[in-house]
């Protein structure tokens, strides 16, 4: 008999090509899945560039299916949590980008929800650079 070791899946900060040296990507979910507006023209004209990479390297689409199902507040706590601890190890964060892969709720936020972003975006170095894109106007 063969017995499979269990592993726990942790999120963890992403990293993206176009970043500089120890930028991080803080993702949320698939991309196209529901976490994105279908108001989105990339995502109507079957032309999103996120869902193309996702099916050339469907890793990237399994990381954005555990984060979207871990759910919003509980990623908000992991990546405040490893933010926290780069910053106390003195690493710098020189650039946060939120979403290169999948988005963030297309929907109005629970309040424990809020609470959890708001502690995010506070666990962020000061000075630091986030860019945050959203899909359309309405989102935003």
């Amino acid at each position: 008999m063969i017995t499979m070791k269990k592993t726990t899946w942790k999120p963890s900060l992403g990293t993206f090509s176009k970043a500089t040296n120890g930028a991080i990507a803080l993702n949320f979910s698939e991309s196209g899945g529901a976490n994105c507006s279908s108001k989105c023209e990339a995502l109507k004209k079957g032309v999103c560039y996120a869902i193309h990479v996702e099916r050339m390297k469907p890793s990237v689409q399994v990381s954005g299916e555990r984060k979207r199902k871990l759910g919003f507040a509980g990623l908000c706590r992991a990546y405040q949590a490893r933010i926290e601890t780069k910053v106390t190890k003195g690493e710098t964060i020189p650039w946060i980008r939120f979403s290169t892969f999948g988005s963030v709720p297309n929907r109005p936020l629970s309040g424990d929800e809020m609470r959890a972003f708001a502690d995010l975006v506070r666990s962020f170095p000061a000075d630091t650079p986030v860019h945050f894109p959203v899909e359309t106007r309405q989102k935003a």
